[in-house]
């Protein structure tokens, strides 16, 4: 079986195991595995779109893009509390953005820039990112993510490898 007919049969198990789903759309954990799926569905769909079409520039980066989101997926269903660095992340994220907003020199930002409550806002995430970090759960780097994976050996050579491409 060729990477082509591997990457088509991720693609039609993944839907396949979407009928069987059953969540609660009000729990973070079940949320986030559901999404998580969604973007390994469509992410492989993209990816089968473009190798069947002959576009091939943009695979792999899209390529990376599966392999960060499966090892998010794979580090939430073996460790449930996993989402809080998730979150963590997020917030960290964010709040990069809100301060470069906040400094007013990137025009790209203008409009958070403007923002009535922003200075509010980024006190209230940092609070929040304290809190998750307090409580052991921090903004993990990549590596990180894949040493929890178990899958640092593919870190160390094919994420390296798309992320140079």
């Amino acid at each position: 079986m060729g990477e082509l007919d591997l990457l088509k049969k991720l693609h039609d198990d993944l839907i396949r195991f979407s009928a069987m789903l059953n969540f609660d759309k009000t729990h973070s954990w079940h949320r986030n595995m559901v999404a998580l799926h969604g973007s390994l569905i469509e992410l492989s769909g993209a990816l089968l779109m473009l190798l069947n079409g002959g576009r091939q520039i943009a695979v792999p980066s899209i390529f990376r893009t599966i392999l960060e989101t499966y090892v998010e997926f794979y580090n939430l269903l073996k460790d449930k509390t996993y989402g809080y660095h998730m979150e963590a992340q997020y917030i960290y994220q964010w709040l990069e953005l809100l301060k470069e907003a906040a400094n007013g020199t990137n025009p790209y930002l203008e409009s958070i820039a403007k923002l009535p409550d922003l200075s509010q806002r980024i006190s209230e995430m940092e609070k929040e990112l304290t809190n998750l970090k307090v409580k052991g759960y921090s903004p993990l780097k990549v590596c990180e993510r894949f040493e929890r994976a178990g899958m640092l050996n593919e870190y160390a050579s094919l994420y390296n490898m798309l992320s140079a491409d």
